[in-house]
């Protein structure tokens, strides 16, 4: 997909972006995977964003836009992707002007390779440089993971004033923060949740880290310490044994920093219900 409009040469003395209030979604892609992510993004705010791919484009058409988001991978060894490079070498020669853009880029890349998300994070220094204002700080996403992904489309949404999928507005990112073994069958699960307000639930519907078709979400009690901002669940083998999504399985083996998808159970909740009181 490319963009259809008109270009004009902006006048970057007074910093008008010819392409007034509309968001570039750009994107950096090696195996489709960034390309597939800004694509969602693009699809919720089509009358505001044009959806690009870096490697058609030159350096200069960044002044065009005042709000600008990349979606980029890393390939071999925090290199941009084969495509990207041109752009990249053009942007670190350009003298172009990017005082009052607001940017934020989001880096794909597998923390099993020593220089994790280098490419995002060259890209997001070169446009400083240049002028730009990140609105969000460079967000690393280790091997597009989802629940990450959504966290950070939520932020983006805020900071842009940007549609997100209906799903995301539901759901909440839920962060491991520690786990508490009791024995060698029972475990607590610490978890913080930004914008949960404890009085308000005390259970939540838990979905995988990496979500399935036809897998219901599965309902757990939680607890809340008074003046605490953490969410405690209890597990126990038996549960595992019960649950048939094998959510719980997965729950098990969480470790500090893993990111779960959880939203408040509403009343015509047709998700299975786990009993842990």
């Amino acid at each position: 997909m490319t963009i259809n409009s008109e270009f004009h040469e902006p006048n970057s003395t007074k910093h008008i972006f010819p392409k007034g209030d509309k968001v570039l979604i750009a994107y950096a892609s090696e195996t489709g995977t960034a390309q597939a992510l800004a694509k969602r993004i693009f699809i919720e705010n089509q009358s505001r964003c044009d959806f690009i791919n870096i490697a058609d484009i030159k350096p200069e058409l960044l002044e065009a836009y005042g709000q600008q988001v990349f979606v980029v991978s890393t390939f071999g060894d925090g290199q941009a992707p084969v495509n990207a490079r041109p752009f990249f070498s053009a942007l670190q020669r350009s003298s172009i002007q990017l005082k009052g853009v607001r940017c934020a880029v989001l880096a794909l890349g597998n923390k099993h390779y020593p220089n994790f998300c280098e490419f995002g994070k060259n890209l997001a220094e070169q446009l400083t440089q240049l002028g730009a204002d990140q609105r969000l700080p460079i967000t690393k996403i280790n091997r597009a993971d989802p629940a990450e992904f959504s966290h950070w489309w939520l932020k983006l949404g805020e900071t842009f004033t940007l549609n997100v999928e209906q799903e995301l507005d539901e759901w909440m990112v839920a962060t491991v923060m520690d786990v508490e073994k009791h024995d060698e069958a029972s475990i607590d699960l610490i978890f913080y949740i930004q914008s949960l307000e404890h009085a308000h639930t005390n259970a939540l519907l838990f979905q995988p880290k990496t979500k399935r078709k036809n897998i219901t979400p599965l309902s757990l009690a939680t607890k809340a310490e008074m003046h605490s901002p953490f969410t405690f669940v209890n597990l126990t083998y038996e549960m595992v044994e019960r649950d048939q999504s094998g959510i719980v399985k997965q729950l098990f083996s969480a470790t500090s920093g893993d990111k779960w998808h959880v939203r408040v159970p509403g009343l015509d909740s047709d998700a299975k219900m786990e009993a842990t009181r």
